[in-house]
This record gives C-alpha cells, sequence and structure tokens, in this order.
C-alpha cells in the first residue's frame, strides 16, 4: 500500500470565489510539497488543465527532481457529450493522458458524471458505455488505468450503479476507485468486499459533523476500511484527497498546516494497515 496527496487539497481557492485556480500552482506546489514530507501526489484536474504542453514538461521534471512520484491524475467526464462537447472532451482527455506520460502516472481517475444511478434512463446508458469503451481504448494504448470514481452525482455513486458499470467492458484499462463517504462503517466495509476485485485506488477524506477532520477523528473508522481492503489482497494507491483544514478562507489559508495534517493522516494509515 502506498500513499498519495490530492493537489486539490492545496488548492486555497478551492471553497470559494471561483472554486478553480486563479493561476498555474503546481510549480508552486511540487516543490512546497515535496520539502513539506510528502513524497507523492495525485493531479487534480484543475491544476493539471491550467499548464500548457510545455508547463505540463516542466512540472513533470520538477517532481522527477523532487523525488515526487505521480501515480494518479484526475479527469472529470460528461458521459453525456455528443457532437462538439464531446470533441472538446476528447482533447481534453488526449492532454490529460499525454500528461499522465509525462508524469509517468499509472492511474486517471474519472468522475462518471453528470447522472446519478438512480436517474440513468436506458439512452444515457448506452451513450454512458460508447464513451467509457472509447476511454478504456485510450488506457490501453497509453498504458494506464481508467478508475471510475464512487463518487455522487455519477452513475457509480452507489453499490448497485458500480457493479453495473463495471460489467460494462472487459478491458484490463477498466478499474474502479472506491471511495467511502458517511458514517456507516460497516456498510463501506461490505462494499469493498463486494467491488473489490476491480478496485486498483482509493480515496479518502476525514468528515465529522460536514466538516473535514483527521482520518483517526473521522465519522467513518478508516482504520476497519484499510484493515478490509488488506484482506481483500488491495496493495495499491490509497490517496488523502482533502485534509483537515484545507478548507480555511484563501487569506488564512496555510499550506504547511494542510501538509503536516497530511503527515498525521498518512501515519494513521500506515498503522492501519500495519
Amino acid at each position: 500500500m502506498n500513499i498519495c496527496l490530492s493537489t486539490i487539497a492545496l488548492e486555497p481557492n478551492r471553497w470559494g470565489g471561483t472554486r478553480l485556480p486563479k493561476r498555474p500552482q503546481l510549480e508552486r506546489m511540487i516543490p512546497l510539497i515535496a520539502k513539506g514530507g510528502v513524497d507523492a501526489i495525485e493531479i487534480w484536474e484543475g491544476h493539471a488543465l491550467m499548464e500548457d504542453a510545455a508547463g505540463i514538461r516542466r512540472c513533470a521534471e520538477l517532481a522527477r527532481g523532487e523525488g515526487l512520484q505521480v501515480p494518479a491524475i484526475g479527469a472529470y467526464l460528461d458521459f453525456s457529450l455528443r457532437g462538439a462537447a464531446l470533441e472538446m472532451q476528447r482533447y481534453k482527455m488526449s492532454f490529460l493522458i499525454d500528461a499522465a506520460k509525462q508524469f509517468g502516472s499509472t492511474i486517471i481517475k474519472y468522475f462518471a458524471g453528470p447522472r446519478p444511478w438512480k436517474s440513468a434512463d436506458d439512452e444515457y446508458k448506452k451513450v454512458a458505455v460508447g464513451y467509457l469503451n472509447e476511454l478504456c481504448r485510450l488506457g490501453e494504448e497509453a498504458g494506464v488505468l481508467m478508475a471510475a470514481e464512487m463518487h455522487g452525482g455519477t452513475v457509480t455513486d452507489c453499490l448497485e450503479g458500480a457493479q453495473w458499470w463495471m460489467k460494462q467492458s472487459r478491458s484490463p484499462a477498466h478499474r474502479l476507485l472506491f471511495q467511502p463517504y458517511g458514517t456507516d462503517t460497516q456498510e463501506a466495509v461490505e462494499h469493498f468486499k463486494v467491488v473489490a476485485p476491480h478496485v486498483c485506488y482509493i480515496h479518502v477524506q476525514g468528515v465529522r459533523d460536514k466538516q473535514y477532520v483527521l482520518l483517526e477523528n473521522a465519522e467513518l473508522d478508516f482504520a476497519a476500511v484499510m484493515r478490509t481492503a488488506k484482506q481483500c489482497g488491495f496493495d495499491g494507491w490509497v490517496c488523502i484527497e482533502f485534509v483537515a483544514d484545507c478548507t480555511l478562507p484563501e487569506a488564512e489559508f496555510d499550506d504547511q498546516l494542510v501538509l503536516r495534517n497530511t503527515l498525521k493522516d498518512k501515519g494513521f494509515l500506515m498503522r492501519a494497515w500495519a
């Protein structure tokens, strides 16, 4: 089991204003993260798309120089698109796949939206599966895994939807990102057992009373989830997506505080795994 941090946790604009970076951030973040003691990151789509191709190359070289691994890059996708909008999404995916090659990433985690499972009708499913097959072909060609994120507002927002989605392609690139939510630890554990054969990546984020907290203080028992993952044979990357104090207003945002909390969460996960 390896642990990384999503760069979204260090985006000071994420929780106010535009919710998107106001300027390129990766060249600032990479040495900051490495010096803060974190040795691997998932790059949030918002940060990747603020760069051009030359910027991605510079950042990849910088990450290698800092000894920072980049196992995953994120993508927010719309599986209902057609025509010109779909062509724009194809262009975006081409850019993100090229970025994954530059960084040496082996996973592109994607948001399989914008319909939740319960409102996904037959027409939507047909279009979505068509794009899924296209996405998997891209993954195979690039040598990266395409991991659908179990997330609200997507067809994989529940166990039933995730099981259905995993049946729609037998591509070796077609995988699942497990992301437990809520307070029901037993449900999270049982759901992981069901989808374990498809899981190549895990997201964690400690929440209590709708606020981000350290994993050890979360309402969900993440130690139990990690023990279950280990028992099921998972041995991949676990990403700490959001961290205690990562939602402070921009004027009060403290990178070092977020990184210190990340290291606390990393220590907790390592102890749970041991």
